[in-house]
């Protein structure tokens, strides 16, 4: 059963609570940062569940044991987070003194902050840096963005192609030099870099092999929570 989210917090539970409900499911996958992690925070799993895409089980009081969740059902995987490796090679690449980080605003509304402040970025990212929040709109990415910023970083966006199509020629348009957190496919579709491969491919075939060690008798919540990063620059 598939069943697609509301890109809400509240729509997301609803939508746990259903496939947790349901005797038909046996295992239920969050593809979502919302529904995973609503799963991850529940004190109870009738069923091993999967949350794919938990950012920083501490500041998203989900529990983490010894390198797994420690709780019955539950597997999570920890998304890499790149951001230093990334910010040092595209200063490489194309020397910036002001780093326009852009990144979903429903995200930041429905998750609690994971991320340090702006000034705390800067000293990671040796140059000054400022964050923009939008969701589906690339217009209004570039109305909020700084005239003085020489470079962008695009984090993991739900962004229609339309739209990120147009947020890509925007930067080209603009001279801005791109630098993409998700990878390989959007170096293809026009980002001017990228230093992971792509992640939800290989996210995906860990899925694959977590839910194998399910159906083979493992615990959920023995299975390990880290998830390593690649390297390759694009």
């Amino acid at each position: 059963k598939v069943l697609v989210g509301d890109w809400t917090v509240a729509g997301s539970v609803r939508l746990n609570e259903r496939l947790l409900a349901d005797r038909e499911v046996e295992l239920v996958i969050g593809f979502g940062v919302f529904t995973s992690q609503d799963l991850a925070r529940r004190a109870t799993l009738p069923k091993p569940v999967i949350a794919p895409i938990v950012v920083d089980p501490r500041g998203q009081n989900i529990p983490i044991q010894a390198g797994t969740s420690g709780v019955h059902n539950l597997s999570y995987l920890v998304f890499p987070g790149t951001y230093a490796r990334d910010f040092k090679l595209l200063q490489e690449i194309v020397p910036f003194k002001k780093l326009a980080f852009l990144t979903s605003k429903r995200y930041h509304e429905g998750v609690p902050s994971t991320r340090p402040s702006d000034a705390e970025m800067s000293k990671v990212a040796g140059a000054e840096f400022v964050t923009i929040r939008f969701d589906d709109i690339a217009a209004d990415a570039f109305a909020a963005l700084p005239k003085d910023a020489d470079a962008v970083y695009l984090d993991v966006m739900p962004l229609p192609l339309r739209e990120f199509d147009k947020l890509v020629q925007g930067f080209i348009d603009r001279r801005l030099p791109s630098f993409s957190m998700m990878g390989e496919t959007e170096v293809k579709r026009g980002m001017m870099a990228a230093a992971n491969p792509d992640i939800f491919q290989r996210l995906i075939r860990r899925i694959a092999l977590n839910i194998h060690r399910i159906v083979s008798g493992e615990d959920a919540g023995s299975l390990p929570v880290a998830f390593p990063p690649g390297k390759r620059l694009y």
